[in-house]
C-alpha cells in the first residue's frame, strides 16, 4: 500500500516546507513560516534584535544565533515523508552570517522575480517593511485613487498612495546599497495617466534626454487620466452606441414603431 504525504506550504513563498532552508519554524504568535523567508525579512535588520510577523504583527524577539534558531514546528514535521529526515539542534541547516552570500535572491521583486534596477524596477519600501519594484505597485494602484490606501501584497497592512503617484513612494536604500554601482543613482521616474515616464539624460548628440516611457496596461492603447487620478475605459462598438443619447433616442423610437406595427396594424387592417 502506498502511502500518501501531504506537506504544508509556506504562505509566504508557497513552496513546501523540507527539513533545510525550507524548515518551518514556529513563531511565538501561533504562525509558521520557513526559515528562507524569514532570514529574507530580517537580513537588513542586524542592528534590530526584534522583527514583527508577516501575518499579525506581533512582536518577535530574534534568539541568538540568528533565525535558524527559531524553535520548528514539530506537527508539520511529523507529516514529513521518511525519506526526509529531521534534523534538530547542532544539525539544523543554518544561513552564513554574512548577509552578501545571500544578498543575489534578495536583489529582485517578489512579484514579478526581476532584479531591481534604479528605474522602473527601482524598489520601493512600504510601511510594513516589505520591498516591491515600482512597476509592480503601480500596476497594482493603477486604478485607484492618488492619496488612496492600497494593501500590501504580503501582509495586508495598508499603505498610502503620495500625492504623486506610487513612484514617489519610498525607496528602499539598503537594498539600493547593494545594486551596482552604477546603478546606485536614482533616476526621475513619474507617473502619467496609466504609464510610467523616466528623461533618459544626455543620449544624444545635442546633450538633451529623451523620454522612455512604460505602459502600464497590457493594451497598447493609450488611454488619458480622469479627474481624480481615475483612468478612463475608453468604449467601443454597439456598446458605445446604446449608452449614448443618440443611440437611446433611437432605441426607443425603434421600439415603438416595432410595438405599433404589431399591436395597432393588425386592428387597423381587420377594420378597413
Amino acid at each position: 500500500m502506498e502511502l500518501e504525504y501531504s506537506v504544508p506550504e509556506c504562505p509566504i513563498c508557497f513552496a513546501t516546507y523540507d527539513n533545510v532552508f525550507k524548515t518551518p519554524l514556529l513563531l511565538p504568535c501561533s504562525h509558521t513560516f520557513c526559515m528562507e523567508c524569514l532570514s529574507k525579512l530580517c537580513i537588513f535588520q542586524k542592528e534590530l534584535e526584534t522583527f514583527c510577523c508577516p501575518m499579525c504583527r506581533a512582536v518577535v524577539t530574534i534568539p541568538t544565533g540568528g533565525i535558524p534558531k527559531l524553535p520548528p514546528n514539530m506537527n508539520i514535521a511529523a507529516r514529513f515523508p521518511p525519506w526526509m529526515v529531521w534534523r534538530c539542534g547542532d544539525d539544523m541547516a543554518t544561513v552564513p552570517s554574512d548577509p552578501e552570500e545571500h544578498i543575489g535572491s534578495l536583489l529582485e521583486c517578489p512579484i514579478c522575480y526581476v532584479p531591481y534596477d534604479n528605474v522602473f524596477k527601482t524598489p520601493l519600501i512600504l510601511p510594513c517593511s516589505h520591498t516591491f519594484c515600482m512597476e509592480c505597485l503601480s500596476r497594482l494602484c493603477l486604478f485607484l485613487h492618488k492619496s488612496q490606501e492600497f494593501p500590501c501584497p504580503f501582509c495586508r497592512i495598508l499603505a498610502q498612495i503620495p500625492p504623486e503617484g506610487v513612484p514617489k513612494m519610498q525607496p528602499d536604500l539598503d537594498v539600493v546599497a547593494h545594486l551596482p554601482p552604477e546603478m546606485r543613482t536614482l533616476q526621475d521616474v513619474w507617473a502619467d495617466g496609466c504609464k510610467l515616464c523616466w528623461r533618459k539624460k544626455n543620449d544624444s548628440s545635442e546633450g538633451r534626454g529623451s523620454v522612455v516611457t512604460l505602459h502600464l496596461l497590457s493594451s497598447g492603447g493609450e488611454q488619458r487620466p480622469a479627474p481624480g487620478g481615475l483612468i478612463v475605459v475608453q468604449r467601443t462598438g454597439c456598446r458605445a452606441f446604446f449608452q449614448s443619447v443618440w443611440g437611446i433616442g433611437l432605441t426607443i423610437l425603434t421600439v415603438g414603431i416595432l410595438l405599433f406595427a404589431v399591436l395597432f396594424l393588425p386592428i387597423y387592417l381587420n377594420q378597413k
